[in-house]
């Protein structure tokens, strides 16, 4: 899980090749060093026997101070 500003620069790694039981998950994001502004995040998971990623995911959201 990653996220990226609007000129697709990466800002932070959340969670990256963890190991995670199928389900819903919670990963708290602290925008205390970054501007207010757009900002996207990607998430990808791959299955533990596959190699193409299963879900990809990007999405944007708003972060104000």
């Amino acid at each position: 899980l990653k996220v990226y500003d609007m000129s697709g620069r990466e800002v932070t790694v959340l969670v990256q090749q963890q190991q995670m039981a199928a389900g819903n998950h919670r990963v708290n994001f602290s925008g205390r060093d970054l501007a207010s502004g757009v900002y996207f995040y990607h998430l990808e998971a791959t299955p533990l026997q596959g190699s193409t990623p299963a879900v990809v995911a990007k999405k944007a959201m708003s972060l104000v101070k």
